[in-house]
Order: C-alpha cells, then structure tokens, then sequence
C-alpha cells in the first residue's frame, strides 16, 4: 500500500476548534478533497494555504437523488484521486468517525483497492452542544439520528433523559421527529 488516504477531521465549528494534527494534515495537504466547503472553518484554512489540487463534493449534492448516490459518488471521486497521487486529503466536518457516513464506506473500497486510510480526529458536535446547555453526556444522555428517530412508530426515548438530535438538516425532517 504506497498511496493513503487521510480522512480529517474539520470539527463543529470555526479553524479554533480544529486539532493541531487536522491543521497540519489540511495546510500541508497537496491534494485536498472538501465533503463540503460549506463549513464555517474552511475559507480561513485556504486562506492560509490552496493546495495544488483542491475539490469539493458539494456538487455531487446537486447531482444525486439520494444521499446514498452522493456518498458513493463522493467515495468515487476521493478513491480516483487517490489512486492518481500518493496522498489525498478527504476533510469532513466534525470526526470522521462521528455521524459521517462516507468513512466506513471509503474505508472498506480503500482496503479493497490497497489503499491505506489514516483518521485525524476532530471534535464532533456532540462535546459542544451538551456544554452549550450545561449536560455532561456521561450522566446518562441520549444520542440519535433524527431520521432513524423519524422512522421508528414507537421511538425507544427515555423521556427522563438529555436528548440530542443529530442531522436534523430540513424543516420536514425537524416536523417528522416532533411528529
């Protein structure tokens, strides 16, 4: 395996909540591929350093039907690119392992396409937006995707318990889960 994948890590927020491990891998980043460029960090990052290649995914949103159909063409595009250079960049926002769909997928066609994948953490949403209301997560909260929550008839909450939403990205999304 010569060539690697680096999935990064953009955090919540804006550049001041990135890892120092996540600063050095996007600002040093030859090849660097943005899941969106909509991220409230990304303008100060390129503000110090544009890469050479430099891509975003947030066209295949507009291309695709499905978020299914945009992960696998994002996994595409990040597995083309790094078959043609010795590293690729894939920067996301929050933790790569955290809510981000793309990385157990890209990291499953990496391994089947003998390319390594490394994971550079960042903070996810989760450690902030408990702070915000004052709720350590350790003393019992609960963490769901409000699309599984919106499916389920009969959703297993317990209602005595801190709940945060995740994805909660529309407003019919948001009018399901009250519903």
């Amino acid at each position: 395996m010569s060539n690697r994948i680096l999935i990064v890590g953009l955090g919540p927020g804006l550049a001041e909540q990135l890892t120092l491990a996540a600063w050095r891998a996007v600002t040093q980043a030859t090849v660097l591929v943005l899941r969106t460029e909509r991220h409230p960090c990304v303008a100060e990052l390129l503000a110090q350093w544009t890469p050479p290649v430099l891509q975003s995914c947030d066209d295949l949103y507009e291309q695709h039907a499905s978020f299914a159909d945009v992960y696998t063409a994002i996994v595409d595009r990040v597995l083309a690119l790094a078959a043609a250079h010795a590293e690729v960049v894939y920067a996301v926002p929050g933790h790569p392992t955290v809510g981000e769909m793309t990385t157990p997928l890209l990291q499953q066609r990496a391994a089947e396409a003998g390319i390594a994948v490394e994971i550079v953490g960042g903070l996810s949403f989760i450690a902030p937006s408990f702070a915000a209301v004052g709720v350590d997560p350790m003393d019992g909260a609960q963490i769901l995707d409000a699309m599984l929550l919106a499916r389920q008839y009969h959703p297993l909450v317990d209602v005595n318990l801190p709940l945060l939403l995740a994805q909660v990205y529309a407003r019919w999304l948001a009018s399901d889960v009250k519903l």
